[in-house]
């Protein structure tokens, strides 16, 4: 909520608003906390979570449990399907499973760092980039405000670093 919280205020500050907003999922709390502030605030914008281990009928339950479980502990009332909508969680960018790579996702890393200077490790943000660009391909989601949340994962990018063999070098 404190998140969803502070991107509205950013939108505020400089006029913007995002139609789309894509994060790593992994627990599920920060989805739901996005899609809470969504659903309180009544906006139309897509909150995307990319799955970076839970297959979508796992993950997508943990996520809707924990939506309905604050919005009854706060007393807010808000319709099942209108919850049911605000929750997109994509798991066909997981991969092998939880810590596991590729190489177009290793490749994208290198290519966020070098154009961007944005560090992105193969756990969490890694894959969950390569998965909104992917996303946004697939979909054909052009000329839109999209805003990548970078979750964290700076120590595994260092991490990722001392695990290739010179890989990452001149790339």
């Amino acid at each position: 909520m404190n998140c969803y919280e502070e991107i509205r205020q950013y939108e505020k500050e400089h006029h913007c608003y995002f139609d789309y907003i894509f994060h790593a999922s992994g627990t599920g709390t920060t989805q739901a906390g996005l899609v809470c502030g969504q659903l309180i605030h009544k906006e139309e914008r897509k909150i995307i979570g990319i799955s970076i281990a839970r297959k979508k009928d796992v993950g997508r339950e943990v996520i809707l449990h924990s939506i309905k479980d604050y919005l009854y502990e706060n007393k807010i009332d808000t319709d099942s399907d209108e919850i049911e909508k605000a929750v997109i969680f994509e798991d066909t960018y997981v991969g092998d499973g939880y810590g596991s790579t590729s190489p177009e996702i290793d490749k994208m890393i290198h290519f966020v760092l070098k154009q961007y200077g944005i560090p992105l490790d193969t756990t969490y943000t890694g894959k969950a980039f390569y998965g909104m660009m992917q996303y946004l391909k697939q979909n054909c989601i052009y000329d839109k405000n999209v805003l990548f949340l970078h979750t964290g994962g700076t120590p595994l990018f260092f991490d990722d670093l001392k695990h290739t063999s010179g890989d990452w070098k001149g790339k």
